[in-house]
């Protein structure tokens, strides 16, 4: 075998082991990903340490009415210990009505007042609150403006949160309760024809703006999603086509919605620790929502008129927002139902995004006084429907049927709730009393759902990145092998020849 031969086989034999060096490398980087492991979605790191964090089932329930709502009955028990409070403590000192408890008194009266529909006697009674709060504490002083660094302004809100002064306390509560009802009042007119509307809402939008200020981690940051929502609403009676342009969290109505559903490759420790209360740092909570979140990102026209961050929010915010305004508010409107199917749909829960565009549509009247933009808003939204119908490949008859018999379990048992406090009220029990509340939930199967996967992330542990310094070390020894080998064997060879 002469010289030049020689090299050639050697050359051909480490190419062949350096192909399979190439190999052996590709299965070192998919072996290196490890083992496939059920990481806590990263919505479930609640805004605020010990708040509420999100779960899908949660959507699902309050979509479905399957939640616990007082009816009239616990309403009218409400206003009647208000009143008994409030005119106890005048006639045995009136300066007590200055005190924390009493103003909490009128607060809980006006609340129940407006859940009632008797929104002028909220106003008159949280308008007696403000004046009251008003002597007791004449000046408060807002906090400073938040820090320019993301991080360091989110700790200050939070540790502001806990430590308000009974003075930040009663004006925060007089800000959040009588905005509020000025906004339901005020929105209601307009949606009439009526614009003295208008006057209510800027004047209640200014105060809960201000309640903001107080304290912006209340409720899970319900007040600022309220604020946002409000000014859409507005926006929407005044140009009955914004309706049909924008949804409650500026998305457009007539593409279908971003995806918010990533594929992790990793999840930091933090959290997993997090989620389970093993860490309670500021710092890595904030980072890790804004890291591993996806955000909800509004049309600029949309984000300019409502006063929405222009760069969004992770999407567990308006959502939480939302249902807390749908539960504790104002109850089911068709603006809440629409946003909240285009966020289900963009984190691909399509049963539960066309059970809320559905509820959308049960409320369509509700959108506009204005009969073509209803028109066009339900054209829309069924579009939507039908393609998610097409997406899972259901009939639409059978996801209605779905929608239709959830809806009418949640709404009996709110039923039941409303009966049962009305018929313990008439024969003359406390329905304020926890005992009484507790005996109804114990009579009836519990209506919300559990938590199921749909919170949840398969992860394969390690990264299995193509690393090339890795890739050409492997190649280039396999090759060196193929190359020894091959001199070896020709070596061999020539002395047994």
């Amino acid at each position: 075998m002469t010289r030049a031969r020689r090299l050639v086989g050697v050359a051909v034999v480490a190419a062949l082991f350096g192909f399979l060096g190439l190999f052996f490398a590709l299965g070192e980087a998919f072996l290196s990903e490890g083992r496939v492991v059920a990481e806590p979605a990263p919505y479930r790191v609640a805004l605020m340490p010990d708040g509420t964090a999100l779960r899908v089932a949660m959507v699902y329930d309050v979509v479905h009415q399957r939640f616990p709502r007082h009816g009239p009955a616990w309403s009218e028990a409400v206003v009647a210990r208000s009143i008994a409070r409030v005119e106890q403590t005048e006639a045995r000192d009136p300066a007590a009505l200055f005190e924390p408890a009493s103003l909490e008194a009128f607060d809980d009266w006006g609340v129940a007042l407006d859940r009632l529909g008797r929104a002028d006697e909220a106003i008159s009674v949280l308008r007696r609150k403000k004046a009251l709060v008003e002597r007791r504490w004449p000046r408060l002083d807002f906090p400073p403006k938040a820090a320019a660094d993301a991080v360091e302004a989110y700790i200050e809100v939070v540790r502001r949160a806990g430590a308000l002064t009974p003075a930040e306390q009663a004006w925060y509560r007089t800000y959040a309760n009588l905005g509020t009802v000025l906004v339901h009042q005020g929105l209601r007119a307009l949606a009439t024809g009526d614009a003295e509307g208008r006057g209510a809402v800027a004047e209640g939008l200014g105060f809960v703006r201000q309640a903001v200020r107080l304290n912006p981690a209340a409720h899970f940051g319900r007040e600022r999603w309220q604020l946002v929502v409000a000014r859409h609403v507005r926006a929407g009676l005044d140009d009955p086509t914004w309706f049909t342009r924008f949804s409650a969290i500026g998305w457009p109505l007539d593409a279908p919605p971003p995806k918010l559903r990533p594929t992790y490759r990793a999840l930091p420790a933090a959290v997993r620790d997090l989620v389970e209360g093993a860490s309670h740092d500021l710092g890595e909570r904030w980072t890790s929502r804004e890291a591993y979140i996806p955000r909800v990102v509004p049309e600029p026209e949309w984000a300019e008129v409502t006063g929405a961050d222009f760069e969004g929010a992770p999407f567990d915010e308006p959502v939480l927002g939302l249902l807390g305004m749908w539960m504790l508010g104002g109850g089911a409107n068709p603006h809440s139902a629409l946003a909240l199917g285009q966020i289900m749909e963009a984190m691909e829960q399509r049963p539960i995004a066309y059970a809320a565009y559905a509820r959308a549509l049960a409320m369509k009247d509700r959108f506009s006084p204005d009969a073509g933009t209803v028109r066009l808003i339900e054209a829309l939204v069924r579009g939507r429907m039908a393609d998610i119908a097409g997406q899972i490949d259901e009939d639409e008859a059978s996801l209605q049927a779905a929608v239709t018999v959830a809806l009418a379990e949640g709404e009996a048992f709110q039923q039941a709730q409303a009966d049962f406090e009305a018929a313990r009220a008439a024969d003359g029990a406390d329905v304020l009393d926890p005992a009484v509340q507790a005996a109804f939930l114990a009579g009836c199967p519990p209506i919300a759902s559990k938590p199921g996967q749909a919170d949840t992330v398969f992860i394969r542990r390690g990264t299995g990145a193509w690393r090339l310094h890795r890739l050409v070390m492997w190649v280039t020894l396999w090759a060196a092998a193929g190359a020894w080998l091959a001199v070896w064997v020709a070596r061999r060879r020539a002395r047994l020849s």
